[in-house]
């Protein structure tokens, strides 16, 4: 598992009783938003209107409101990492209970590092934090080095723990998804650079960032004056985006590694407008006009750009839940009782949906749930064996990049043991590269006891 604590949340939440569609991590971005107000509450000297338009803006960014509804795990993801950046501003404000949020700040760090793999660079924030504002204000290295060393002792403490744990009893210190989806990091300069732009600009956010950035650097050339809002925020979004541009691109649309970036834009805002208000000689008046200009400016590219991405996502939403429900999880539930098939398994990539709904045991062929797929899946021998000779799947469905990964006629095994229930040449692959590799359904030849039921599920397809 990459997502332990989101998997332990599911556990919980996910109560036998509620609709399967309805499974998604719906009290998170409340919360997050919750955590957003509170990080600058004692520091308001903007009118609270401010707040109201800069959570506006956030939830009219289509990648954090997709991401945050989507079932993953994104807003537990942006949750965790916004409440180390509360709590990392809370620390030094009272001196009794600084040992007990260092603690509360490292177990958090923990959490971030067990619901994403790429989480575990969050665990810098406070450290880093810490020892830029002692080289601003000359501290003690002891001072310095205390808070540090216990927060990432606690940290090593709970993160070692559940790799020690990872590796005693599944056999590995990596997860299934590090091998499954080729682990590994960006290290093309020129695809930083892209990537970066292509997310500062994907909601007409590059134009604000320089206005924001701009503005804080003028005011620190004036002033001298670096707060620790200031230092957490500029540490905070660093990391994001350092995790964001080395990830490998993701198959997946609308940024989905960049969630915990968004919500830091908000504060990146907010902090700029609590800087225009503090510093500028103009008319309180004159400036909430010109604040409010400002947000109307953005606003209108914002609501344009959430229209129209998140009607095109709606329209071809990333495998959608629903869709894999009907197709692989009812769709072969029927197979099994047309074809009087009992305990019957299926091998098959998208099992999210499926695992819902299928009463078939079900294996994983993108390899996520399966170690030995994960690492084996394009080693052709290796894999071939196991599914054929050890899985033994009653059905089988491949279609698209999973097709031509498995690539299952390359093995003769496979049409020896199994027959179409119906298949086609796998557009998408053609088209990609020119080979003609079949993608359908399939069931394995011993199970069928009734070809006649067989004939008649395979002239359905033929009739459609």
């Amino acid at each position: 598992m990459g997502n332990v604590i989101g998997s332990i949340f599911f556990v919980i939440y996910l109560r036998p009783n509620i609709n399967a569609q309805d499974r998604q991590f719906t009290p998170c971005p409340g919360i997050v938003c919750s955590y957003l107000e509170n990080f600058q509450r004692e520091r308001r000297k903007v009118p609270a209107t401010w707040n109201f338009f800069c959570l506006t803006i956030l939830a009219l960014n289509p990648s954090f409101v997709i991401w945050s509804v989507s079932g993953l795990e994104n807003s537990l993801y942006v949750f965790l990492v916004i409440m180390v950046l509360w709590k990392t501003l809370e620390y030094g404000k009272n001196k009794n209970n600084t040992s007990k949020l260092i603690i509360t700040i490292a177990i958090l760090s923990a959490f971030c590092a067990l619901t994403r793999p790429d989480g575990i660079l969050y665990v810098a924030i406070f450290p880093l934090v810490i020892f830029i504002e002692s080289l601003l204000t000359k501290n003690n290295i002891k001072d310095t080095l205390k808070p540090i060393f216990m927060h990432l002792g606690v940290f090593i403490l709970i993160f070692g723990s559940y790799i020690v744990f990872r590796y005693f009893y599944f056999g590995d210190f990596f997860p299934n998804t590090y091998y499954a989806k080729g682990g590994g990091i960006t290290l093309a300069p020129d695809e930083w650079f892209e990537k970066t732009g292509n997310l500062l600009n994907s909601a007409g956010l590059l134009k604000y960032i320089f206005i924001s950035i701009s503005s804080m650097f003028i005011y620190l050339g004036f002033t001298k004056n670096i707060t620790r809002p200031l230092i957490i925020l500029a540490v905070a979004i660093a990391i994001s985006l350092i995790i964001f541009i080395l990830l490998p691109a993701d198959w997946m649309p609308e940024f989905r590694f960049a969630t915990p970036f968004f919500p830091m834009f908000y504060l990146l805002m907010y902090i700029t407008a609590e800087l225009f208000y503090e510093k500028t000689d103009l008319n309180r008046s004159i400036s909430s006009i010109l604040l409010i200009v400002l947000f109307m400016l953005f606003l209108t590219d914002s609501s344009s750009s959430f229209l129209s991405r998140s009607i095109n996502f709606a329209k071809s939403p990333t495998v959608p839940f629903t869709l894999v429900a009907e197709l692989y999880g009812h769709r072969f539930n029927e197979y099994a009782v047309s074809l009087g098939i009992e305990d019957g398994s299926i091998l098959l990539p998208d099992v999210g949906g499926t695992l819902y709904y299928s009463h078939l045991k079900v294996y994983d062929l993108a390899g996520l749930t399966d170690k030995v797929i994960a690492q084996s899946l394009g080693n052709n021998q290796v894999f071939y064996d196991y599914v054929f000779d050890t899985l033994k799947p009653v059905f089988i469905h491949t279609h698209g990049t999973w097709a031509y990964a498995s690539n299952f006629d390359a093995d003769p095994r496979f049409r020896q043991d199994y027959i179409a229930i119906n298949e086609a040449i796998d557009k998408s692959i053609f088209a990609h590269t020119g080979e003609s590799l079949y993608s359908g359904d399939y069931v394995r030849k011993d199970s069928v006891s009734d070809y006649d039921a067989l004939l008649k599920i395979q002239a359905s397809f033929n009739d459609q």
